[in-house]
């Protein structure tokens, strides 16, 4: 009786047809995905609004099959690994996005809903230092290389439009270049390369790597005076990682109804607004983060080459590593879905250890570890 009540259930996820009245979701591999998590939900009906003429009223049709880009391989690797992050019970909890750079196949996602109902990973938090990619890409255009010396303790002070800013309050480095200071995620030195760049050539760096417009294009752009997005980073990271071309990210593969497919429109395939060298200077300085860096422990197994970089917000409300291959780029966050202003700190759960991007960097390494044991191991491009 069991196997009848089963191969019917079976039947009717093959046809389309749900017991709820709403369309059948299914995984790369064609298995349903019993409960389609807010998140999910969010980034499907978003893309069918952009992508099909019936846009989100599909999700409501019982005859609709969506098959997504998800990997039920990585969506059992993030599972494991956001297991390690100690409990709060829901007042710190994780959002994690894994694509695919060559193509923007979201292949994973695991995402707390937000304030306002909208999925975390792709709603605007606190940077800290993750938008020193961009800073990276402004300073290749400025001629600085991985190589270049640069100075990261003396005569740390900068106006900004909300009065003086220290940066050596935060880090410093006084003789290093600047894969040495992006290694160690030296405040000072990135103030000092934005300030140098200036506001036009950071807002291009931005713009070139897929990312929102930001309103602190000063001293403190990428120490915290900036907010992004989970998706924002994984997409300009697949850019450096690639061809230099920023893809879309998408979850729907295809779409049918009884059947019978439905036209999707084409994704675009983005315009290359990065140059080989540059690319290479960035990872160049990126891959030391790993390495030696504020990401040492999060190295991948077998000698894996990545690229990646930390980011803690002020305050440690927001921590997070987005790092990955030519073959796979993933980002974690952690923090309080529902209060961007809510302070990692002093929890008893982390050991009173304030959570920093390292912390999370962790948990990236335990899923791209996962993900790709046992595939070839690449080289990271140009370097």
């Amino acid at each position: 009786m069991r196997r009848a009540v089963a191969l019917v259930a079976l039947a009717i996820a093959v046809a389309g047809c749900s017991s709820d009245g709403s369309a059948s979701v299914t995984d790369r591999s064609g298995d349903e995905i019993p409960t389609v998590e807010p998140a999910l939900r969010e980034r499907l009906a978003t893309e069918l609004d952009e992508r099909t003429d019936e846009g989100r009223a599909l999700l409501d049709d019982e005859s609709v099959v969506v098959t997504t880009t998800l990997d039920p391989l990585v969506h059992d690797a993030i599972d494991r690994a956001v297991a390690t992050v100690p409990s709060t019970d829901g007042r710190f909890v994780p959002g994690v996005v894994v694509t695919d750079p060559r193509s923007g196949s979201v292949l994973g996602l695991r995402s707390p809903i937000a304030s306002g109902g909208r999925d975390v990973m792709a709603t605007q938090r606190g940077s800290g230092s993750t938008l020193k990619i961009p800073v990276l890409l402004a300073a290749a255009r400025l001629g600085i290389t991985p190589d270049t010396p640069v100075d990261g303790a003396v005569d740390c002070q900068f106006m900004t439009d909300d009065g003086p800013y220290d940066a050596a309050d935060a880090s410093t480095l006084a003789n290093g270049t600047l894969a040495d200071m992006t290694a160690a995620s030296i405040n000072c030195a990135f103030a000092r390369i934005a300030t140098a760049a200036g506001p036009e050539l950071l807002a291009g760096a931005l713009a070139d790597l897929g990312m929102a417009p930001k309103p602190d294009l000063g001293a403190r752009f990428a120490v915290g005076g900036n907010t992004v997005s989970g998706d924002e980073l994984v997409r300009a990271l697949a850019a450096v990682l690639t061809d230099g071309r920023v893809r879309q990210l998408h979850v729907v593969e295809r779409v049918e109804r009884d059947g019978q497919p439905l036209e999707l429109a084409a994704l675009p395939s983005g315009e290359m607004t990065t140059t080989t060298e540059e690319r290479s200077a960035m990872l160049t300085s990126l891959v030391q983060v790993l390495e030696r860096g504020t990401a040492s422990s999060a190295r991948l197994a077998g000698g894996r080459p990545a690229a990646g970089k930390t980011g803690t917000q002020t305050a440690n409300t927001d921590a997070w590593f987005v790092g990955g291959t030519p073959s796979l780029v993933a980002v974690v966050w952690l923090g309080n879905p529902a209060d961007p202003t809510d302070s990692m700190s002093a929890l008893p759960e982390f050991g009173l250890d304030p959570v920093r991007g390292a912390r999370v960097a962790e948990v990236w390494r335990l899923v791209v570890d996962d993900v790709l044991a046992g595939t070839p191991i690449e080289p990271i491009p140009g370097i």
